[in-house]
């Protein structure tokens, strides 16, 4: 009995911080995806001294 209420609680914390981090979005892929549209790419190449070349 003693290792389903420990198993059991032990569980239960799981659960509830998995709650807590979907509902602020953490597994959220539009968080940390770049938002960017399907099938487009930008290259930055660093020219000299603070300059950039973007390519798109």
């Amino acid at each position: 009995m003693e290792y389903l209420m420990t198993y059991g609680w032990a569980i239960l914390i799981i659960a509830v911080v998995l709650a807590a981090l979907f509902e602020l979005g953490v597994f959220n892929p539009m968080t940390f995806a770049p938002k960017a549209s399907p099938g487009s790419c930008q290259v930055i190449r660093p020219e000299g001294a603070g300059t950039n070349n973007f390519i798109s």
